[in-house]
C-alpha cells in the first residue's frame, strides 16, 4: 500500500509542476530518483 501511495504522490507532484510549468511533457529520471532512494 505505502508503494502506491508513493507513487500517486509522484505522479501528483509531476502534473501540479507540469501545470506550473506550462509544459505538456515531462522526463524522468527513475534510476537517478531510485538511486537517492525516492
Amino acid at each position: 500500500m505505502d508503494e502506491t501511495k508513493n507513487s500517486a504522490r509522484l505522479y501528483v507532484a509531476m502534473r501540479n509542476a507540469a501545470r506550473e510549468l506550462g509544459v505538456n511533457v515531462m522526463a524522468v529520471d527513475y534510476i537517478a530518483l531510485y538511486n537517492i532512494g525516492l
